[in-house]
């Protein structure tokens, strides 16, 4: 009825990067809140396979100011925790990979996430949330499709009217992740052996790295953009053929069902 009621009141100093706060969360939800359907989504700072989530100078782990939780951790939680996610979403920086993906693959359906930084503001909870009260049975695909479609509305609102073209947030089909990530993997095996072979393939691996879209912090390029990249510095063929690469694009562009419409060239979800 449009109210907010606390249910329980928890330790100021709480840290959801601890591995043991979010398995009790989890339990305490499933125990509390039975459903048919559960959606788990991180919201606060986040730094992508390198850092992890829950970056923040007010959340402190084991004595240590922005002390985060990785992927790994937070999968070893779900699977003690015994729940599969119709979504896992990170309202939070730099957290849609393929290697975070492939990661949280057995606990969830859909991957909801951003590969570029977000505003303070985060997602526009509030349309979503009121497809999901008007029917809690709508796919999650539409729930996500809601997300995506008013955080591009949101960020333009914030943005004085104009669009903030470097925002990203898309939504991962993961039932696709591992023919995908597997693809990939061969390509980086390929690419090894190309490499100790003759070093003039490590100079067009480098400048198709170097050329593709770079998120902030300059750790996480676009994955479809590096492989394009790569295929067209490739021009020989010697580290793999166009046919291979790019059927490792059209499997990774059939796991993302929808991404955010206005954000700039390179950028594919």
């Amino acid at each position: 009825d449009g109210q907010i009621t606390k249910v329980l009141d928890i330790p100021s100093d709480t840290s959801m990067s601890e591995p043991d706060e979010l398995y009790d969360f989890l339990s305490w939800a499933k125990a509390n809140y039975d459903a048919d359907r559960f959606m788990l989504v991180f919201w606060d700072h986040g730094g992508g396979l390198s850092t992890g989530y829950g970056q923040d100078s007010l959340n402190v782990r084991n004595g240590n100011k922005a002390g985060t939780i990785d992927v790994n951790e937070i999968a070893d939680v779900l699977k003690k925790a015994d729940m599969k996610f119709d979504l896992i979403g990170f309202d939070a920086c730099l957290m849609q990979g393929v290697e975070l993906a492939k990661v949280l693959e057995p606990y969830a359906d859909y991957y909801l996430a951003s590969e570029e930084t977000e505003s303070g503001f985060g997602w526009y909870y509030t349309s979503a949330f009121k497809l999901l009260a008007r029917d809690p049975s709508i796919a999650t695909e539409v729930f996500a499709k809601e997300m995506i479609s008013a955080f591009d509305v949101y960020n333009t609102v914030l943005n004085d009217g104009k669009e903030k073209n470097e925002t990203t947030l898309s939504l991962v089909d993961l039932s696709y992740i591992n023919r995908a990530y597997d693809s990939l993997s061969n390509l980086y095996e390929k690419q090894d052996a190309a490499i100790r072979k003759d070093s003039a393939d490590y100079a067009d691996i480098s400048v198709a790295a170097s050329q593709s879209y770079v998120f902030t912090g300059d750790e996480q390029i676009d994955l479809i953009d590096y492989l394009q990249k790569l295929d067209a510095a490739d021009y020989d063929d010697s580290i793999a053929t166009s046919q291979e690469i790019q059927e490792i694009i059209n499997q990774f562009k059939a796991s993302i069902v929808y991404r955010n419409s206005v954000s700039n060239e390179g950028i594919n979800g």
